[in-house]
């Protein structure tokens, strides 16, 4: 076998070409609990691309430190929304613009605790229904306007039809 590599001459004039890169943008803030003030630390603070529905690609995320302190960097400029998660809280919404510039002012973010559903499922003559799936209907944020949500979450009854 013989690998003799050939000199390739080029012979059309190259192309320039100019990339620009956009300075990406960047949103810090502080998670709280609306009751008591304190910092919620690990609520996820999560974005995806303007004009992109909730999904992993181009995803944006971290977690809220110890202080409640978080920044999302390396944002492309437009319109974004922040969701913000903790379980045992509502889910918070809210709609930011970023322009060349970080973002001005700092997002104070007041979660509030959740509150729970309890009850009892029975069949049509009043006994209990193990194994049933329970699904609370959430109000959701069809304006796009920062109002809250509850993430939803579905549990199953107990042998005696109860959930919570």
């Amino acid at each position: 076998m013989n690998l003799n590599p050939e000199l390739v001459q080029e012979t059309a004039p190259r192309e320039q070409r100019v990339i620009r890169l956009q300075r990406g943008c960047s949103v810090a803030g502080k998670v709280i609990d609306a009751a008591t003030g304190s910092p919620i630390a690990g609520a996820a603070v999560v974005t995806w691309p303007p004009g992109e529905k909730e999904g992993r690609c181009g995803r944006k995320s971290v977690k809220s430190d110890a202080g409640g302190d978080f920044k999302l960097k390396r944002l492309l400029q437009g319109a974004w929304t922040i969701h913000i998660r903790k379980r045992g809280y509502l889910e918070t919404r809210i709609p930011v613009a970023l322009g060349a510039e970080e973002h001005d002012q700092p997002l104070f973010v007041r979660l509030e605790r959740a509150g729970s559903i309890t009850g009892r499922v029975s069949d049509s003559d009043g006994n209990p229904v193990e194994n049933a799936h329970v699904t609370p209907a959430a109000d959701s944020d069809a304006g796009g306007d920062g109002c809250r949500v509850m993430v939803e979450q579905t549990v199953t009854t107990d042998p005696e039809g109860r959930f919570r």
